[in-house]
This record gives structure tokens, sequence and C-alpha cells, in this order.
């Protein structure tokens, strides 16, 4: 994972890396849900491999979205 400071000056936008995390995938490891907009627990849970095969899915259903919008 990838941790980027982000300024936006009317409308120019700028990007700097300010570090990162290498977690190693373990489908099985529980991760439990917080809330992003305060951090605080939702009461539920995913494993990484839900986690990842919906990031596949969300990336795979707007790849072929974006794809079927393009000409050729």
């Amino acid at each position: 994972m990838s941790e980027e400071l982000v300024t936006i000056v009317g409308d120019q936008t700028f990007t700097r890396s300010v570090g990162g995390l290498n977690i190693p995938f373990d489908p099985s490891s529980v991760i439990e849900l917080l809330n992003p907009a305060d951090g605080t627990p939702l009461g539920a849970s995913m494993t990484q491999a839900q986690i990842h095969v919906a990031i596949w899915s969300l990336y795979m259903a707007k790849a072929a979205e974006r794809d079927s919008t393009q000409s050729i």
C-alpha cells in the first residue's frame, strides 16, 4: 500500500509519496471493518481473500465499462 499527500491548489493537484506498507497476503486473515469517516468499528469483518475478490471484481467491472465505450 502506498501513502500519498495530495494537495489541490486551484485546478492543479500535487501528490507526494509519504510512505508505504507491505503486508503479506494471508487469505484467511480477518480484517475488522472500520468506518472511513471516523475510524469507529462497524461490527463486521472480511477476510483478506474476500477483500481481494471485491477489489479485483471492481477493477474488472470498471475496466470492462471503460473498454466498452472506447472506439477501436
